[in-house]
């Protein structure tokens, strides 16, 4: 709405807001009004919260690498290869859940079911993701500070890529893994139980994802630039057995996104 007040009224300089202003408006009914409309918002937070997040206490992983060492051409996105990743957990008793992996270019999402989140198991969920892929296409991934990443070393040292650790409560830091999470939130919405949940259905959810043209893509999908990238390594005369990326012996993550 804010962005869109400037090329409807482009003479009238009377008719500009900023975004703050209307999250402060929608908060502010929320507390004075009948209505509450911050159901509407794409993630109705009860409390408007900061860019930089809140402080709170370090989490002990071993050998943590701060993400102010991370290099600066990984900012800047321009540079393939480098990930974000997360977990999207389910509701209820139950202890499933989601390892979500963002390649930070492209905005690629692939999406895993895992038991747990158990440090263990989530190390090895990511290990066959990352396994799968060519050297050049993981050149570093960026976790928070959740328990589940505590043995990412086990993953840095099998697939020979560095890892880097956001600052606490800081998920700006890894802002499209974020993205990519509440874009799943929009099919799973927290509190939803994945007891149920197939690998299948996870496919048909991530394949939506990534067949959605973005802005900051030039309008493409994040499966079209996922593509052009693997296409331009394969020219390198990187290996790249038909485009692929497998994630667990019976789950290929693209493939979702090229059926139709």
């Amino acid at each position: 709405m804010a962005g869109r007040l400037c090329p409807e009224f482009p003479d009238d300089p009377l008719m500009r807001v900023g975004h703050e202003t209307l999250y402060a408006w929608v908060y502010r009914q929320a507390a004075d009004g009948p209505r509450d409309l911050r159901t509407y918002l794409p993630r109705g937070h009860r409390r408007r919260r900061t860019r930089k997040g809140r402080r709170g206490r370090r989490i002990p992983i071993p050998a943590r690498v701060l993400i102010r060492e991370r290099p600066a051409a990984v900012q800047s996105r321009r540079e393939s290869g480098h990930w974000e990743s997360d977990t999207v957990i389910g509701g209820g008793v139950t202890r499933r859940c989601i390892n979500t992996q963002v390649e930070r270019k492209t905005r690629f999402l692939i999406a895993t079911l895992v038991d747990s989140k158990e440090a263990a198991v989530t190390a090895a969920a990511e290990a066959r993701v990352f396994g799968a892929l060519p050297p050049v296409a993981r050149t570093g991934c960026t976790w928070d500070n959740g328990s589940e990443f505590a043995l990412h070393l086990l993953v840095d040292e099998s697939t020979d890529k560095p890892a880097y650790y956001a600052d606490p409560y800081s998920s700006y830091q890894r802002g499209s893994n974020e993205n990519r999470s509440g874009m799943i939130r929009r099919y799973l919405p927290k509190g939803t139980s994945l007891d149920d949940l197939t690998q299948d259905e996870l496919d048909e959810i991530t394949r939506r994802i990534n067949d959605t043209p973005l802005k900051i893509l030039g309008w493409l999908t994040p499966a079209e630039a996922w593509d052009e990238q693997m296409e331009r390594l394969a020219a390198q005369g990187t290996p790249v057995p038909g485009h692929t990326v497998q994630s667990t012996p019976t789950h290929n993550p693209r493939q979702c996104c090229t059926s139709n």
